[in-house]
């Protein structure tokens, strides 16, 4: 979300493919895991994400140790969402250059203020040879994220930010199923249409694009 998942509701992405499989996080494991596949794909707007857990459970009939795992789960996913809506990710900034010094570049460029609180700029993961780490950006509020992802369009065409992109801060829940809803993109596409993925996180949803014929 960006209009994320929130503390009390879940709202499903919108998914043209009937029976998507959404991959699930990669510390949780079966019943649960299952359970929160199921409830990911099967709830409905306003609905509360840890009550659908709970309650795909009881169709299986799960031991309800394990249904408090798949609480600290769900808990931990939702908290985790929530807390990445201030965040950006950077990728593409060489580790020899300053993350931040070129964050206010960006800033300049996009024709964003500065904000008034600082953010926290740092790379993730340890260092690797010739392979520049993300560089995740935690503003104060969301508003801050916001406005930066939502002016990225002027780095088109600019040469200095050409190898640079900036996105949302996904959980590895999330990152799972945009990249499933992109391969299920791609295998739509053909020579005349391409299907791509749009939308905030939680929000996404694949559309149609025509493409000129070669001449």
């Amino acid at each position: 979300m960006i209009e994320c998942l929130s503390r009390k509701s879940y709202q499903p992405p919108s998914i043209p493919a009937p029976h998507l499989t959404i991959p699930i996080l990669a510390t949780s494991t079966a019943p649960y895991a299952d359970a929160l596949k199921r409830a990911s794909t099967n709830t409905t707007p306003a609905t509360n994400i840890r009550t659908a857990v709970l309650e795909e459970m009881k169709k299986s009939t799960i031991h309800s140790l394990e249904a408090s795992s798949a609480e600290r789960v769900c808990s931990y996913e939702l908290q985790e969402q929530e807390k990445r809506k201030a965040n950006v990710v950077i990728f593409g900034i060489n580790e020899n250059v300053d993350a931040a010094e070129t964050f206010s570049s960006l800033l300049s460029t996009c024709s964003v203020a500065p904000p008034i609180n600082p953010p926290i700029i740092s790379r993730l993961g340890a260092a690797k040879e010739n392979k520049a780490r993300l560089v995740r950006v935690q503003f104060s509020c969301s508003d801050d994220a916001n406005s930066l992802l939502g002016n990225l369009s002027a780095l088109r065409g600019n040469t200095e930010f050409k190898h640079i992109s900036v996105r949302y801060d996904l959980t590895q829940h999330q990152t799972d199923i945009r990249r499933e809803l992109t391969t299920i993109a791609k295998q739509r596409s053909t020579d005349s249409k391409v299907f791509y993925v749009v939308g905030r996180p939680n929000e996404w949803r694949i559309v149609e694009s025509h493409k000129r014929p070669a001449a």
